[in-house]
């Protein structure tokens, strides 16, 4: 008995019919935030977006090395390979995100070409999951590295030299490759709105 009065208790504090509109849309969007990564298809595992990760994130050793910067690559070597190592690890970890989200939105907008028979329609399904999950890949590193490039050219020629601090170039190089790298991390996961998705 005394289970039974505890389940109508509880049913009588969330009765929809009683609720505000207000409590039922607060209630919604919990729920909704709650349950937003558990219908998140999975593009591919993150080991595969390691390569192009730490591609990009070496790309600007060439442009400190440079007679503009002047760092050395022997003796700034260990600076380099932390700073691109973290940035990789970030970029990594947007990749997969992106792609997974990019992935999850083809699936649910698009549907799979229909045949006559049951192998030709199993072909077809697997063939356009397979091409789902490889424009979502394509996508995912076009933006990503779209994005961190953008961002770590305006901080390492506009916003880093305007800082009214003297910076070594060691600092400067880490400055403008982690914190682009970082903020794409915030922005892919949600932990940032910058820009406005």
């Amino acid at each position: 008995m005394s289970s039974r009065r505890k389940s109508s208790r509880r049913s009588e504090k969330t009765d929809v019919n009683d609720m505000s509109t207000d409590d039922f849309d607060k209630i919604l969007a919990e729920t909704h935030s709650e349950m937003k990564h558990m219908d998140e298809q999975i593009a591919g595992p993150t080991p595969v977006y390691v390569f192009p990760a730490l591609l990009v994130a070496a790309l600007p050793i060439y442009l400190f090395i440079s007679p503009m910067f002047d760092m050395n690559l022997i003796e700034d070597g260990m600076t380099f390979a932390i700073v691109t190592m973290i940035a990789a690890a970030f970029l990594t970890m947007s990749y997969a995100k992106v792609a997974n989200k990019s992935l999850t939105g083809f699936m649910k907008k698009r549907t799979p070409p229909s045949a006559g028979g049951k192998t030709q329609k199993d072909q077809l399904k697997a063939s356009f999951a397979r091409n789902c999950k490889v424009e979502s890949m394509a996508y995912s590193l076009f933006i990503n590295n779209l994005s961190f490039v953008l961002l770590f050219l305006t901080l390492a020629f506009w916003l880093v030299p305007k800082i009214p601090v003297d910076m070594t170039a060691g600092a400067s190089y880490s400055a403008s490759v982690v914190v682009p790298a970082a903020l794409i991390y915030g922005e892919t996961h949600g932990y940032t709105s910058i820009f406005g998705q």
